[in-house]
């Protein structure tokens, strides 16, 4: 089951006026999972949605048997942070000092300047999240989505309205509360699942695997698909043969 989150591309928007937050969207996965009549069911959850899937596991542990994150964030502040030291690299080559040294103080910084410092990087963003695909492989895929840009759109209402309650309630703390097997897929290169991040899921989460992708950022799926469907494959019949 493949889902749009509340206000984004093929579901409802939010409008400004509307009260949302991410317990808005662990309670729309709950009712779609009684609705359907699951009993128990996985997750899989890549950046923002393995910190969702970490909070509907806290709250609904009983209705889980396993669960995917592909680089995860379960901390978006040090995300960002890690995001941007790793751009450092990108603006030196580029010659462009200035920048550069504004990303060697990621983890330095204001929360406020590393925001901005994040906004003035947009240039370079994609070729961080990407290792083995153009970064223009983003834009080619929301090209030939087929989905209409009015769709795509209604994801900036779904940010700005959970960014304040997002970027101040990291989910670290809550990782050694989850009892179900979890396997971590990483990208060697990816920014958003930093190292910090994830030694605290190693360290905290008890029934835990990893799996690195050698040749991959943020996106294992699309950078090594068949690789990614082989250890997602085996991961899932491993554990549900164990049940």
């Amino acid at each position: 089951m493949s889902i749009d989150q509340r206000g984004c591309l093929r579901s409802d928007a939010i409008e400004e006026a509307e009260d949302f937050s991410v317990q808005h969207l662990i309670d729309d996965f709950e009712a779609l999972r009684a609705y359907f009549g699951v009993e128990r069911w996985g997750l899989i959850g890549h950046s923002f949605g393995g910190y969702l899937a970490i909070e509907y596991a806290y709250q609904h542990p009983n209705a889980i048997d396993q669960m995917v994150l592909e680089c995860p964030s379960f901390d978006l502040i040090e995300s960002f942070r890690s995001v941007v030291s790793k751009a450092e690299q990108l603006y030196l080559a580029a010659g462009d000092r200035q920048l550069a040294d504004r990303c060697r103080g990621a983890y330095t910084c204001s929360v406020n300047e590393l925001f901005r410092t994040f906004s003035a990087i947009s240039e370079k963003r994609d070729q961080v999240y990407f290792r083995s695909l153009s970064p223009s492989f983003f834009d080619v895929l929301v090209e030939q989505s087929g989905i209409d840009d009015r769709d795509w759109q209604k994801q900036m209402m779904f940010q700005n309205k959970l960014n304040d309650s997002v970027f101040n309630q990291p989910n670290l703390d809550k990782l050694s509360s989850i009892n179900c097997p979890v396997l971590l897929i990483k990208g060697r290169y990816d920014p958003i699942c930093s190292e910090y991040q994830t030694e605290q899921f190693l360290k905290n989460v008890r029934n835990s695997s990893v799996v690195t992708f050698d040749h991959s950022a943020h996106m294992p799926r699309h950078e090594e698909p068949d690789l990614f469907a082989e250890t997602i494959e085996a991961f899932v019949t491993l554990h549900s043969q164990v049940r």
